[in-house]
């Protein structure tokens, strides 16, 4: 299976039957403000030659990430033999623990791109499903980040889908950077999206504004105490605390720590 790399551009050569420089730089203009603004999101498909690596597959993205000032280039790098049927050496490779959904993901690109067959038709040659082809397809097209940290073993596939899903892509680093530091699970990340989903609808009215009191609907003091002095007195001048719930334990700790006992942890 190939491996996953970042090169420095210098060290890359075009295809030697490229014809880029002739055709219209319109599309690679696109192309470059695409990748200032998103990053490369399919590595190029490169091989080692003379010390160098010879672009075989991404020649466009290879003269656009140049035009966008990228000089470090996600590649996935093939022994040059491997290139002759990129589809056998997938399907020698999907049952290996150590190849990821990511690198798996962007070799069907490569085999896309390489021979322009489309979905159904390299489902049929994989002999796997549209859904397994999509999900793995999906994480390397939805977000570099996301598929660069998968392909580096940083976050399993399963958060990575889920990550992937979240259309919120100012949200989506966040995410990311949460489950590769606090180790977070499909079901953590899955639960994440859906609060941060909740929290962005239109609030509902609050509880007394029709002008009934709190006391009038029935709602009792808190039967906690203040985390300081664990009085339960002057519930009024009490805040609320929020904490993301994955931070609990560095809280609790840290509360610990000072001699607090924070039985609301």
């Amino acid at each position: 299976m190939p491996s996953f790399q970042k090169i420095a551009w210098q060290l890359l050569d075009p295809p030697e039957d490229n014809v880029r420089a002739s055709k219209p730089l319109g599309p690679l203009e696109e192309l470059a403000e695409s990748i200032k603004k998103h990053g490369i999101l399919q590595p190029l498909i490169v091989v080692p030659e003379n010390g160098r690596y010879r672009v075989r597959v991404g020649d466009r993205r290879y003269y656009a990430a140049h035009m966008a000032g990228v000089f470090e280039i996600p590649c996935m790098v093939y022994d040059p033999g491997e290139l002759s049927d990129v589809a056998a050496m997938i399907d020698e490779n999907v049952c290996r623990e150590d190849v990821t959904a990511a690198e798996i993901g962007w070799a069907i690109l490569a085999l896309r791109e390489k021979t322009g067959m489309d979905w159904e038709a390299i489902a049929r040659r994989l002999r796997r499903s549209l859904d397994w082809i999509g999900e793995r397809v999906n994480i390397v097209e939805a977000d570099a980040a996301v598929a660069h940290a998968n392909a580096a073993g940083q976050i399993s596939f399963s958060v990575a889908k889920e990550i992937a899903k979240c259309q919120d892509g100012e949200f989506r680093p966040y995410l990311l950077d949460v489950a590769i530091r606090c180790g977070s699970t499909a079901v953590n990340i899955r639960e994440m999206v859906r609060n941060h989903r909740r929290e962005n609808e239109p609030a509902p009215p609050p509880p007394n504004a029709g002008g009934v009191t709190l006391a009038a609907q029935g709602i009792t003091a808190p039967d906690y105490g203040c985390a300081f002095c664990s009085g339960t007195h002057d519930v009024g001048n009490m805040k609320q605390l929020y904490v993301h719930w994955y931070e609990l334990p560095t809280l609790k700790k840290i509360l610990q720590d000072a001699g607090l006992e924070a039985k609301w942890l």
